[in-house]
């Protein structure tokens, strides 16, 4: 039976059994991931942005969680980040928790993963949009996600056609 879930930390998101997703974390949040079990970290947030909390991957360390950082501009989604997300994500111990500072880039590069392995378009663009919309917002910011989120969703269409 599963602990009741740390709704308390940012953008909190339970995707499965073994993957969970939020924004930023706090030591308090750590500890919480800690005491559920957590083998493993993905952080997609620059380690400069001012929410980001100082010195996590020590601090995952102390705590016996694995870490990895990928720090993803958010004015910039590349194809060589997303896919240093998926060789991560693929190779961390679960369970593994993945965030950022909003939970945006986190679920943009979970939408598109989804895609990639199968899941509807519908059910992907569910769990983006609990948080995130870039594709429906017009604000500056969300551009380039747009044009990520664009992408796979055409992507996603040839396959079905094919």
């Amino acid at each position: 039976m599963r602990r009741s879930e740390p709704t308390f930390i940012s953008s909190w998101q339970r995707i499965s059994d073994d993957v969970t997703t939020s924004g930023r974390l706090t030591d308090t949040d750590l500890f919480a991931l800690e005491q559920m079990g957590v083998r493993h970290v993905i952080d997609l947030a620059p380690v400069q942005h001012e929410l980001a909390l100082v010195d996590e991957g020590e601090k995952c360390a102390a705590a016996g969680i694995g870490h990895t950082l990928i720090e993803v501009p958010f004015n910039q989604p590349t194809e060589e980040l997303y896919q240093a997300f998926v060789a991560a994500y693929e190779s961390a111990q679960r369970p593994v928790h993945v965030h950022c500072v909003y939970n945006y880039r986190t679920s943009a590069f979970l939408y598109r993963y989804h895609l990639e392995h199968g899941m509807s378009e519908f059910d992907a663009r569910r769990i983006m949009q609990r948080h995130w919309s870039p594709d429906l917002s017009d604000h500056p910011t969300a551009r380039p996600w747009r044009k990520f989120i664009e992408q796979c969703s055409a992507a996603y269409s040839m396959a079905e056609a094919s």
